[in-house]
C-alpha cells in the first residue's frame, strides 16, 4: 500500500512534503470515484493507499474543479476507516473558537477574559471575527458581532501538536497581530509539560490528532485544526515534515 499527499506544489506547506509520501495528487488533476465498484481513479489511473495528508490550496485562485475535487478526496478519504489521517474525528468545517474558547478552559488552561457581541466595557481590547478569516484590531465596539478579549501581552508562542510529538516556537514582532509583520523572528522556543498536556486534552475533546494552538506566553489564545507549518518546519531543520509523515504510521 502507500500513503498519498493531495494538494498542490504551489501550496509551500504541501511542497515541503512531497518528498516524503508515495503518491502525490495534484487538486486540479481529473478525479473519478465509482462507488458501484469503490475504485478511485487519478488521470484514468487506479489510486489505491491507506494514509492520506491533504491541504486546499489557499496560494491560488480557487476553481470548480479544485474546490470539487477537494470534496470528493474528503468523501472517499471519510469512507474509508482504514485510511490513516489526521483529525479522522474532526467534523468541524466552521471554526468554533468559542466552543474552543470553553473547551480550554475546561482542560484548566488560562484564557483571556472573552465576551461575544457588539463590544464590551472593558479597556484595553481586541476584536476577532467569529469564524476567522481576518485579523486581530484594538477596540472595544464593532458593527458586526464579534470576539472580543483583554489584550494580553507576552511572547507569542505557537506549539504544534502532531500524533505523540509536540513542537513550541515563539514569534517576536511589534505588530498586535504578527501575520500583519513581513519579517516576524520565529524561532524554536519552549511551553510548559502541563501546558502541553491540556492542550492534549483540548484536542482530544474536538476529535484532533494534528493542530497548533497558539498562546501569549502560556495564555490560550486559539487551536487551528489545519494550521499552515512551513515556516516553521524551516526554522526547526525539517523536523515537522517529519513528523507529519512518520506520526500517520501510528493513527
Amino acid at each position: 500500500m502507500a500513503s498519498l499527499l493531495f494538494g498542490q506544489r504551489s501550496d509551500p506547506n504541501i511542497e515541503v512534503l512531497v518528498p516524503y509520501f508515495d503518491i502525490f495528487v495534484d487538486q486540479g488533476s481529473v478525479i473519478h470515484w465509482d462507488l458501484d465498484q469503490d475504485a478511485l481513479f487519478v488521470d484514468g489511473v487506479s489510486c489505491i493507499f491507506d494514509s492520506y495528508f491533504g491541504r486546499a490550496n489557499v496560494f491560488e485562485p480557487n476553481t470548480h474543479v479544485k474546490y470539487n475535487n477537494f470534496y470528493i478526496m474528503r468523501n472517499y478519504v471519510e469512507s474509508h476507516g482504514n485510511i490513516a489521517r489526521y483529525n479522522s474525528d474532526y467534523r468541524g468545517e466552521v471554526p468554533f473558537k468559542l466552543h474552543n474558547l470553553m473547551v480550554a478552559k475546561r482542560a484548566g488552561l488560562e484564557v483571556p477574559y472573552t465576551e461575544a457581541g457588539l463590544g464590551t466595557q472593558r479597556e484595553d481590547s481586541i476584536l476577532k471575527p467569529v469564524t476567522g478569516g481576518a485579523h486581530v484590531v484594538r477596540g472595544s465596539r464593532s458593527l458586526v458581532p464579534m470576539i472580543v478579549q483583554d489584550r494580553v501581552i507576552g511572547l507569542n508562542k505557537r506549539l504544534f501538536i502532531i500524533g505523540d510529538d509536540a513542537f513550541c516556537f515563539g514569534l517576536r514582532s511589534d505588530y498586535l497581530d504578527y501575520r500583519d509583520d513581513p519579517e516576524p523572528s520565529l524561532f524554536i522556543s519552549e511551553i510548559s509539560d502541563a501546558i502541553v498536556e491540556k492542550t492534549r486534552r483540548v484536542m482530544f475533546e474536538l476529535g484532533l490528532t494534528f493542530g497548533a494552538a497558539d498562546f501569549i506566553d502560556e495564555t490560550f489564545l486559539e487551536i487551528n485544526t489545519m494550521p499552515m507549518f512551513v515556516a516553521f518546519d524551516q526554522v526547526a531543520d525539517g523536523a515537522i515534515a517529519r513528523s507529519i509523515y512518520s506520526q500517520l504510521g501510528n493513527l
